[in-house]
């Protein structure tokens, strides 16, 4: 895979915060379980729809040290790369600060954390489970995310 898909978030998962309720997770979880699911889906406009953050294990990004966690702000939109020998499950993530800088973050289908991958098959079937901790990773528990 060359330079132009990077920084890559491996391990990745998505996080909704408590302050941000339940009802967006519903709304969110479900727009992007349901693109996640079907591949002719070529974008999921995220940032039209609620809020959400992705977290995960970065690599190839200018001055970070391959394989640190990281936080993203709240995504704008995710979009199907389509071209890619080899790299057939790879989306494109882009995420826009308070200040208006956009960042583009490239992230492979398969790599999310179990939970995040319950979480994606729930929710399109509008079948999520309203109690803290059930679709979050445990190193999470108890520092604002449901």
């Amino acid at each position: 895979m060359g330079d132009e898909y990077r920084p890559k978030l491996k391990e990745w998962r998505l996080c909704f915060r408590s302050a941000d309720g339940y009802g967006n997770r519903k709304e969110v979880a479900g727009a992007i379980g349901s693109f996640y699911a079907d591949r002719f889906i070529d974008v999921c406009p995220v940032g039209e729809i609620g809020k959400v953050i992705l977290d995960g294990k970065i690599f190839g990004c200018d001055g970070v040290v391959d394989g640190t966690q990281h936080t993203t702000n709240y995504l704008h939109s995710i979009e199907r790369v389509r071209g890619v020998p080899g790299e057939e499950g790879l989306f494109c993530v882009t995420t826009i600060a308070n200040n208006g800088n956009e960042a583009k973050y490239y992230l492979d289908a398969n790599d999310c954390t179990p939970m995040t991958l319950v979480l994606l098959n729930d929710a399109p079937k509008d079948n999520l489970k309203e109690f803290p901790n059930f679709y979050i990773d445990q190193d999470l528990w108890g520092k604002g995310y449901i």
